[in-house]
């Protein structure tokens, strides 16, 4: 399979990575520090304003490069796709969890979607994962800094996208812990969780490159962020997580064919 079409036509300015790179890896930290001025208001929640501050900063840096959010995948036309696509991943999914639960005899229903919690709670962290998390880290991390790095290393190049997509992943990955950390050795202690979003990073990378879709990969973002199944993989032996995790990956491909298609030419559409 090969992309829908070139990345967007980026300035490619040193100067907008600078940028990015600076304050998206201090964010952390500064909220933090100012955290405490918005207590009480809706931005006050550190995964609130912690991304729409990064979403700030990504737009300054499209602006820089001559680009903006709609050229890289985020017209009307791609979030019809995008839903339609990140919708059936769900309900398929669940359908499937629950038919292998039934003959495995474990555990499933409604209440496993929310467990313990208010349901109320549930929904507002699945509508922040979908609509604030997943879109805005998407929109940096691979609309943004991915498409930027293709470009630098040559959008003709299959190893020069193959790297971009490798460093747009790890960037992604170790953006997670604040700067302190690294200065600390905090870090050493995540090693393992910053190698699961590594390989995360490099999956959405893919999903966004051969989608040409900026939604549909925040739309598994969030999906990855919340996994909303009605059932339990507790109890379930390696063979039977592997067959279904083989089978998710069969969905998340057939999502990119669909958002390809209903996308008509994915990023080509924004031309």
């Amino acid at each position: 399979m090969t992309s829908t079409t070139d990345a967007p036509e980026f300035s490619v300015r040193p100067a907008s990575l600078l940028l990015f790179v600076l304050i998206a890896f201090g964010l952390s930290d500064f909220w933090s520090a100012v955290r405490p001025l918005f207590e009480g208001l809706p931005i006050g929640s550190s995964t609130v304003g912690f991304n729409l501050v990064l979403g700030a900063i990504t737009w300054l840096c499209l602006h820089m490069e001559g680009s903006s959010p709609a050229r890289l995948g985020s017209r009307a036309s791609h979030l019809i796709a995008g839903i339609t696509a990140v919708a059936a991943v769900v309900l398929l999914a669940n359908l499937l969890g629950l038919l292998l639960a039934a003959l495995l005899g474990t555990s499933s229903g409604v209440s496993h979607l929310w467990g313990e919690r208010d349901i109320g709670a549930w929904i507002r962290s699945i509508v922040l994962q979908f609509l604030i998390v997943g879109l805005i880290e998407e929109l940096a991390f691979r609309g943004y800094l991915q498409n930027w790095l293709i470009q630098r290393f040559g959008s003709e190049s299959r190893a020069g996208i193959a790297a971009a997509i490798l460093i747009g992943g790890l960037a992604f990955s170790l953006w997670h812990p604040a700067l302190s950390d690294y200065f600390s050795g905090a870090w050493l202690e995540q090693l393992p969780m910053l190698g699961l979003l590594w390989f995360s990073g490099i999956g959405f990378g893919l999903i966004y490159y051969f989608s040409g879709n900026l939604y549909l990969a925040a739309g598994l973002h969030g999906l990855g962020n919340t996994w909303p199944f009605a059932f339990s993989m507790s109890n379930w032996s390696p063979l039977i997580l592997g067959l279904f995790w083989t089978l998710m990956a069969g969905l998340y491909l057939a999502a990119i064919i669909t958002c390809r298609r209903m996308d008509n030419g994915g990023r080509q559409a924004t031309t």
